[in-house]
């Protein structure tokens, strides 16, 4: 099977608005704070889930799912952050091309 790259085009507004969600995904992965909720917050499901009784399955699973989910905020600010910087390796390269068109 054949894999193709999609070629998407996005205005200079739609660019500059990735760009932005980037920075804001960026500086709450380097939030010293929102870093220090997240761990705190992992911390007291995992133990829960160890003091929980072997038999409360509800329980345990409630307790991965909600550190689980944690994991995946931090994964989605990853993606919006890697997509910002590739926004603006893309509005780069069309100014670029703008300028080299003037000349």
């Amino acid at each position: 099977m054949e894999k193709y790259c999609k070629v998407v085009r996005m205005s200079e507004d739609q660019l500059a608005g990735d760009i932005a969600r980037g920075h804001q995904a960026q500086r709450l992965l380097e939030d010293e704070f929102f870093a220090g909720v997240i761990a705190t917050m992992k911390a007291e499901y995992m133990l829960g889930w160890e003091r929980s009784n072997p038999g409360d399955a509800d329980a345990r699973e409630k307790m991965w799912v909600l550190c689980n989910a944690l994991g995946n905020i931090q994964k989605e600010l990853q993606k919006i952050a890697a997509d910002g910087r590739v926004a603006q390796s893309n509005l780069d390269y069309a100014i670029k091309q703008k300028a080299l068109r003037v000349v």
